[in-house]
């Protein structure tokens, strides 16, 4: 009997040890020598040693240290993986198993960090849509848009969407700028900027560096709508011919992003509606280069095939390097050629002609009939001589200098035959405030060549009121033909910020406010 029950506990003790072996064993063996590799993207590889007596691994991320909230929970067969997670700090843990024995070592712990990396790919805006793509295998949540106006539209992202990684966000404003942000639950996992295109009607044609442009403007449409994405192009040192048709030619970008367009000039044929500028910088440079001696001489040329405009706008425009003149509408006999409007405003316009070598007034006008001349709210600086002309034709019935800044205007040599504007028949209303002419040399008095005056018109009506003539030997005391005469500011100083580099901001406070109808005096984008 003791002998029996000697044996009976020394088989308990034999099977217990047994078990607490086993246990003892799996347990012990950790996978060791733990390994986190952060890849591109949000990609982590993890290795470890293989556990000789383990059939599985349990893996486990958590962003807190004690694993109280597990984001990851899975088994792998192998003794490493890849993994997928987003921007942050994590901490891993691996423990091998044994599923025979339903036994399971002890945790094996490591941490790694992932740093932001822009998980979007590509975004293809439309007028209207964008298409936002990913290259993650993340589990998206939402995109959200945030446009320049401060509107915001959130997209939630659908099952179909991560399969094909990629969304389409619709009802988007045109031409407008928008901030995009991927997120996965809170955290931003991608980032970007887009800009939907300019929406495009019937007779709309979008441009850009790719396109066919000297075909596209060679086959333009009455009403055509030329729209130019931003960019250089050079149009083959050619004309861009308006014939018979109304035509708008402009940026598609606010005037910040530059569109420049190099023609040899905007000839104008035959019976037409209207022409319309906008946002637009027009280059003289012949081809697009930089030499003075192949500069092109016109903007805009009315040729002998022209017979008549309605209206002519030009808007937020940049128009530079000329080697003669703005526009040249002298082609035709008295009478012949006909414009009902002329406006530029918002524009700059400097170095046309600028030592004085060629004749022609920079709004070369003679003979043609306009009804009506307005500029507002633009920069003349380092032009010709003579300004305006419109001889030997009688029907100018309006014509508006306002809030214009002139700038170093004259040829080098005085030409004592040029007045700045040139309308000896017209008896319209001849209306100049709120501008500043100034450091002007072909008016100079000490070269022994006076001009004639400053309007030469005696049969319209002249005013001039809050204007500035400084180093502008012309002041309107001197010349008969003004009718009247108001609060001129003979001498202020405009005091510009540089205008050698084109900077015409006013540093003299008293013309800041000094303007008619509570305007600065000048171009009112100086008044800062």
């Amino acid at each position: 009997m003791k002998k029996t029950a000697y044996i009976l506990i020394l088989i308990m003790f034999f099977f217990a040890c047994s078990e607490e072996d086993k246990e003892t064993g799996v347990r012990n063996f950790r996978p060791l020598n733990l390994s986190v590799q952060v890849n591109d993207g949000f990609k982590v590889s993890v290795f470890w040693e293989e556990v000789c007596n383990s059939v599985s691994y349990t893996l486990q991320i958590s962003d807190v240290a004690d694993f109280s909230h597990v984001i990851k929970d899975t088994i792998v067969s192998s003794s490493g993986c890849e993994i997928e997670t987003y921007p942050g700090y994590f901490y891993l843990r691996v423990r091998s198993n044994n599923i025979s024995e339903e036994l399971s070592s002890r945790w094996q712990m490591s941490e790694f960090e992932v740093v932001l990396k822009n998980a979007i790919t590509d975004m293809v805006a439309g007028s209207d849509t964008v298409c936002i793509l990913w290259n993650c295998d993340l589990d998206l949540g939402s995109v959200v848009l945030s446009s320049e106006d401060g509107d915001v539209k959130v997209t939630k992202l659908s099952a179909e969407n991560l399969e094909k990684k990629c969304v389409v966000v619709k009802d988007l404003q045109p031409s407008s700028s928008y901030a995009v942000s991927l997120f996965a639950g809170n955290v931003c996992v991608g980032t970007g900027n887009f800009k939907t295109k300019t929406k495009q009607t019937e007779n709309q044609i979008v441009i850009d560096s790719s396109s066919d442009i000297d075909s596209l403007l060679s086959n333009l449409e009455n009403g055509s709508v030329i729209i130019f994405e931003p960019g250089t192009y050079p149009i083959g040192g050619k004309n861009i011919e308006i014939d018979g048709k109304s035509v708008t030619l402009q940026s598609s970008a606010n005037s910040g992003d530059a569109v420049e367009i190099y023609p040899k000039s905007v000839s104008l044929k035959g019976k037409i509606g209207s022409v319309i500028f906008r946002n637009l910088t027009l280059s003289g440079f012949a081809f697009g280069g930089s030499s003075y001696d192949e500069l092109n001489s016109y903007f805009i040329d009315f040729t002998t095939e022209f017979e008549s405009l309605d209206t002519l706008i030009v808007e937020g425009c940049t128009i530079h390097h000329l080697k003669n003149c703005i526009i040249r509408g002298n082609r035709g006999a008295k009478g012949e050629q006909k414009v009902k409007h002329i406006a530029f405003r918002n524009c700059i316009v400097y170095n046309v002609n600028r030592e004085g070598e060629n004749s022609y007034e920079n709004f070369k006008l003679d003979r043609m009939e306009v009804e009506e001349f307005v500029l507002e709210n633009c920069t003349f600086y380092d032009m010709g001589h003579g300004f305006f002309s419109n001889r030997d034709a009688s029907s100018l019935k309006n014509f508006v200098i306002r809030n214009c800044t002139f700038d170093n205007f004259g040829s080098t040599d005085a030409v004592d035959s040029k007045y700045l504007i040139n309308v000896p028949e017209s008896d319209g209303l001849f209306t100049i405030e709120n501008s500043i002419f100034s450091n002007t040399k072909c008016y100079n008095s000490e070269s022994g060549k006076h001009s004639k005056g400053f309007i030469l018109g005696d049969k319209g009506n002249s005013y001039c009121y809050n204007n500035v003539f400084y180093r502008f030997p012309i002041t309107p005391s001197e010349v008969a033909e003004w009718g009247e005469i108001e609060s001129v500011f003979d001498n202020y100083d405009p005091k510009y910020a540089d205008r050698a580099i084109g900077d015409f901001t006013i540093g003299c406070e008293t013309l800041k406010n000094g303007g008619r109808e509570g305007k600065g005096i000048g171009d009112l984008r100086w008044i800062k």
